[in-house]
């Protein structure tokens, strides 16, 4: 069921991707970093991409207020020896406000 409330804030994330490792990233993104995103506090939307010629993938996901947003930063940031263990380097992470939504 999908959340309805009005994103406020947003958190915005880039990652540096070790694409010879993409399908146990891809399967740890489908298996656990999705499910567990859409069951953190305040949840609205979340996009993840992948550019292939940069090998970067951008996160954005939004949340019904500026601490949620900020916890879900603070989780990502203490996540990155999980993340190093399988080729995705935090590049940059900041929560921004939502100016709007369609």
């Amino acid at each position: 069921m999908r959340n309805m409330s009005r994103p406020t804030h947003a958190t915005l994330a880039t990652f540096r991707m070790d694409l010879s490792r993409e399908a146990e990233q891809r399967e740890g993104l489908e298996r656990m970093i999705v499910p567990g995103v859409r069951e953190a506090p305040g949840f609205v939307a979340g996009c993840w991409t992948l550019d292939r010629v940069t090998s970067e993938s951008v996160v954005l996901i939004t949340f019904d207020s500026h601490e949620h947003a900020k916890a879900l930063a603070s989780n990502v940031r203490a996540n990155a020896p999980h993340q190093a263990a399988v080729g995705i380097e935090l590049v940059s992470i900041s929560v921004v406000e939502v100016s709007a939504s369609a």
